[in-house]
């Protein structure tokens, strides 16, 4: 990669090698916050995005855009604080000259590549010379470690080496949420990632004994929980990141499948006998934002649903124990986190809050993930009868990405092959072809860097610490596969381009166990170890068969960590490193990323390589292009070589439908995955990756000429102001044009403020693309000082009665299409807990507030 120096600014820098340095330098080489900037230093510099009158952009909450570039230092001027740059990054900008602000550059302490791979390779090796100059040798090109080792490895600073932590089942109390939520914050803020199980907490109106109230349910809480990832910042650099679960036993499941969905829907389903249209999502609805969320479903659901049964949501029956049962309730439940085991081992009763079709559970599944991509679904009993750790350390939940199943106090120590620089070319047959003693030897080099990793890292839980040293638990996994394939000549999804993508998953895998064998032989093996119970869970007795000599191995000598492989996304790593990511095959020939470090155009660079050696690209395919089952074919071909789990989103085209989703879901649970995700193509709002086409089907705009007559209609909302009265006009085309309000006296500051919300709306609906849904979207749910009214016709300020008109405007325009929004729930009391509706007033359990008080 190259190195950032005035001399090197004549030399050509192409868009993928400038966002690679880019991402390195923002993410991984140690910076100085507080050095005085001086000439030739290397920076990273935060710069506005201007238009082309010279103002700046802002986005669609009205912040300022801004753009991350390197630069080398010309100047500084500490009386005004302003900093002089040459841009060594930046498209068309790149070696022009500007002045900033000093708090927008960051002076980089390591100026290139080389200075991360000496940190890396000392802080990995363990003390050991030759593993030292391995790791030095391959890291950055043949291995990519996890971020979050690339950005502490070696450094002074209290950053954790793991990317991603799953902390222990909630206390179902005040104090366990408080304390649940204060293990979270912590680790946010040292740069990992958490994933949460939810499923210990009592459901919604449950009683609860203590302050003689009712819980606001389990989706309340970790809604709550959930809006930590908006306000921690990772190491310094990023936002935090969560993955919450909800068991499908638990009586607030429905609400936790419907949580997030972004637009009004539906769905029939038959509860305790009767059938049931429930109405769920809103424009602009905020619950659980801040997480990915998933189900973890049973075996016995699935049975279920194959057989189309009823399936009970069951809780234990809290709300009618006894003093001394809600003791025993409060010592065991959250260590157990299973109802029916719980019951068998207290003998305290459950109790069945519903019983729903099972089928219609999945369907209403399948609706919200084709409409929203979530929640996705992991097999958690596979996850656990495959899991080499069943006999002593359960799986609870997963990261926040869905590769890596982890027990309470468990952590991903990630670290990544790439594929793509171990293929060459072979000059004699004119091919390129996988080397793979190559892969071979840099396997063995990985493993024993992540199992170094285990000692070196900080810890800021002693229970992690623990838990870790206990068990020993790594990451390794890919990048590049389909590069790999691609240039062999063979096809992702096709069953010859499967076969050996299997058989390089396969010798990376058994590699990976050989190497464990041998630490274990000159370390030891992970402490809890136990030969006969660790050959006996589902992926050692699948490696039996395969394998036997490491098997033969493992009884010999024992294993030194207890999971070895976990294909993570590796979206960052595999981006700078120039391949596909994960497991995935490219997303397109040429495609859009948008970032934190901008927007950027990219062209898929395995091309670059084939059309170097004169070889054909035409008829490349790319991730679109293949049918979600053949996506999830390749994944069942990785997952039978990975010990742990696979990140990967199952590409669908737009016109998937709700039962093509639940053939799928039940499809990926019959070839054996441990979890399913699905993307059907814009079924969100915003996308991290496009092409030219993803924005095709968007209606063009026209110019608004207005006539003479416009047809309307006037809606009143009563408000704590008093009666608002919002007037909507259309067009002959019926496409709405004109928004009017009216309210109080003339001449007041609500009135007038009113005014100037209507010209600024009606200015929108004639001159933009702008949609009644979208407006809906940015102001329903906004609360004030005055909330006014009950239920559905509840109104929370202004704008939320301007929404609340606009809705009731849509329906009645579009009836079959527009659905009554969901306003219950929006309120958080002034500690910052979520408020309940109850005997006429808002309350809040954590703190005991009342609106009415």
């Amino acid at each position: 990669m190259m190195e950032v120096t005035r001399e090197n600014l004549q030399k050509p820098l192409s868009e993928e090698d400038s966002f690679s340095l880019k991402i390195i330098a923002d993410r991984y080489l140690l910076k100085d916050t507080e050095k005085t900037p001086t000439r030739d230093d290397v920076a990273v510099v935060e710069l506005q995005v201007i238009d082309e009158n010279g103002a700046p952009q802002r986005d669609e909450n009205g912040n300022i855009k801004t753009v991350k570039e390197i630069a080398i230092v010309d100047d500084y001027d500490p009386e005004t604080e302003k900093v002089t740059v040459t841009l060594f990054t930046g498209g068309d900008d790149r070696g022009k000259q500007f002045t900033i602000d000093r708090r927008a550059v960051d002076i980089l302490l390591e100026k290139s590549v080389k200075d991360l791979k000496k940190r890396l390779a000392k802080a990995l090796s363990g003390g050991d010379k030759q593993l030292e100059k391995d790791i030095y040798e391959l890291a950055m090109e043949q291995i990519l470690f996890g971020g979050r080792i690339l950005a502490g490895a070696g450094t002074d600073e209290e950053l954790t080496y793991f990317n991603c932590y799953v902390v222990p089942l909630i206390h179902d109390s005040r104090g366990g949420i408080a304390k649940h939520r204060e293990i979270v914050m912590e680790i946010m803020s040292r740069g990992g990632g958490v994933g949460t199980n939810g499923s210990t907490l009592r459901p919604a109106k449950t009683k609860v004994h203590k302050v003689r109230g009712r819980s606001s349910g389990a989706v309340s809480w970790l809604h709550d929980l959930s809006q930590l990832t908006h306000l921690v910042s990772q190491g310094g650099s990023r936002r935090g990141a969560q993955m919450i679960m909800l068991a499908d036993w638990h009586p607030d499941v429905i609400e936790f499948i419907t949580a997030k969905v972004q637009k009004p829907l539906e769905c029939e389903i038959e509860i305790d006998g009767e059938k049931q249209l429930i109405k769920f999502g809103e424009y602009g609805n905020q619950q659980l934002t801040g997480a990915n969320i998933s189900v973890l479903i049973s075996d016995k659901f699935m049975q279920a649903v194959k057989n189309d049964e009823e399936w009970e949501l069951v809780f234990p029956d809290v709300a009618n124990y006894t003093p001394e049962q809600m003791k025993v309730y409060d010592e065991k439940w959250h260590l157990i986190g299973d109802p029916w085991k719980f019951h068998e081992q207290t003998g305290l009763p459950l109790r069945v809050h519903a019983r729903v079709r099972a089928k219609d559970l999945m369907k209403l599944i399948s609706l919200c993930q084709r409409e929203s991509a979530e929640p996705g679904v992991v097999f958690i009993d596979r996850y656990n009868y495959m899991s080499n750790s069943w006999y002593y350390n359960p799986i609870i939940a997963t990261n926040p990405c869905g590769e890596q199943g982890l027990p309470p106090w468990g952590v991903c120590n990630l670290g990544h092959v790439n594929l793509a620089k171990h293929v060459k070319w072979n000059e004699k047959e004119k091919r390129f072809e996988a080397d793979l003693k190559a892969i071979e030897r840099t396997v063995r080099v990985l493993t024993r860097a992540l199992d170094n990793v285990i000692d070196a890292t900080p810890y800021f839980f002693k229970e992690n610490e623990i838990n870790q040293k206990r068990e020993r638990r790594i990451g390794l996994g890919t990048m590049g596969i389909d590069e790999l394939l691609k240039l062999e000549g063979l096809d992702y999804g096709t069953e010859e381009g499967r076969k050996r993508a299997e058989e390089i998953f396969e010798l990376i895998t058994v590699t990976a166990y050989k190497t464990s064998i041998e630490l274990a032989k000159e370390k030891g093996a992970f402490p809890a170890f136990n030969a006969e119970k660790y050959l006996q869970s589902g992926f050692m007795k699948f490696m039996a068969e395969k394998h036997p000599e490491v098997i033969e191995g493992i009884k010999k000598y024992g294993i030194r960590n207890v999971t070895l492989v976990t294909q993570a996304p590796t979206g960052t790593t595999g981006t700078l490193a120039q391949t596909s990511t994960g497991i995935e095959p490219f997303f397109a020939r040429e495609f859009w990323r948008n970032s934190r470090i901008g927007l950027t155009v990219q062209k898929a660079p395995v091309i670059k390589r084939l059309e170097e050696k004169g070889l054909d690209t035409s008829n490349l395919k790319f991730a679109q292009d293949y049918t979600p089952k053949q996506h999830l074919d390749f994944q069942a071909v990785a997952q039978r070589w990975c010990d742990s789990s696979i990140s990967k989103t199952i590409n669908a085209p737009r016109e998937t439908t709700v039962e093509d989703v639940s053939d799928l879901i039940e499809y990926a649970y019959d070839i054996g995955l441990k979890g399913f995700t699905v993307y059907v193509d814009g079924s969100r709002d915003q996308q991290v990756l496009g092409t030219d086409k993803t924005n095709e089907t968007k209606e063009e705009h026209k110019e608004f000429e207005r006539d003479s007559v416009l047809e309307g209609r006037t809606h009143r909302i009563e408000t704590s102001y008093g009666r608002l009265y919002v007037t909507f006009n259309r067009d002959k085309e019926g496409k709405l044009r004109e928004v009017f309000f009216n309210i109080g006296k003339a001449g007041s500051d609500t009135l007038a403020t009113l005014e100037g919300y209507g010209r600024l709306l009606s200015l929108m609906l004639q001159h933009s693309d702008i949609t009644e849904e979208q407006i809906i979207k940015q102001l329903r749910g906004i609360v004030g000082s005055n909330p006014y009214g009950f239920g559905a016709n509840r109104v929370s300020s202004i704008p939320d009665a301007i929404a609340l008109a606009f809705q009731r405007e849509l329906e009645m325009h579009k009836p079959q299409e527009a659905q009554e929004v969901k306003v219950q729930g929006k309120d958080l009391c002034v500690c910052g807990a979520p408020m309940v509706w109850e005997e006429g007033c808002y309350k809040c359990y954590a703190c005991g507030y009342s609106k009415c008080n």
